[in-house]
């Protein structure tokens, strides 16, 4: 989201994450909006579909997009200098969005992830452990505070809804989803494998969920 330069290393990036196999495994998407110098450099690297580059779009292809995410990048190049924060990641955050930083250690971004809990930090010197991490959250998702929409995809998920009254779709895979203890009226669609689910006695759990467990005060 927004300027695309240099100094975002989003170059290697990319690579790494078109020659993964982690993510391609997984269905996970990079969806890069906005334009700049580099942009034509990145777009290069780009191999499949899993990778798009819109360009520059509206507010509501931009809103659209924010609110069909599940994980939002803020990266900085390894040998750059860091000379301010990218305001999109404040935005990311006010979206209640999870934010992966591909960034130096120690930088003001990785102190800001670190400190408020909202994301995961990769050491930008190592972009291999871009797609690695992505999958790695990906497989271990929260939905926080709020109405969420989960899905799992396949694989072995770990899906916690957290507050709010949430929706649920595991996917294929051996999943472990938790949606109790809230209080609220959440809906659980395991799909293929064999899944265990944590909920409340009100939550809607469907029959293709193998293993339930009622927490019996709720």
């Amino acid at each position: 989201m927004g300027n695309i330069g240099h100094s975002g290393g989003l170059e290697p990036l990319v690579g790494a994450f078109e020659r993964s196999s982690a993510v391609e495994e997984r269905g996970i998407e990079l969806v890069i909006t906005g334009s700049g110098v580099a942009a034509d450099d990145v777009r290069r690297r780009v191999k499949s579909k899993r990778v798009t580059m819109p360009g520059l779009v509206d507010d509501r292809r931009l809103e659209a997009e924010l609110r069909r995410a599940d994980v939002a990048l803020v990266s900085q190049s390894h040998d750059g200098a860091e000379f301010n924060v990218p305001s999109k990641l404040m935005n990311y955050m006010a979206y209640g969005l999870p934010v992966l930083a591909v960034v130096r250690p120690g930088s003001e971004v990785a102190r800001l992830i670190e400190e408020s809990g909202a994301g995961w930090v990769v050491d930008s010197s190592r972009p291999e452990r871009f797609p690695e991490t992505a999958g790695e959250v990906r497989d271990r998702i929260s939905g926080g505070d709020g109405t969420d929409r989960i899905s799992g995809g396949s694989g072995r998920d770990r899906i916690s809804g957290g507050r709010g009254r949430d929706n649920v779709f595991a996917g294929s895979g051996d999943d472990r989803i938790s949606v109790g203890g809230d209080g609220q009226r959440d809906t659980v669609k395991c799909g293929p494998g064999r899944d265990r689910v944590s909920a409340d006695r009100r939550d809607r759990v469907a029959r293709d969920c193998e293993r339930v467990k009622r927490n019996r005060r709720r």
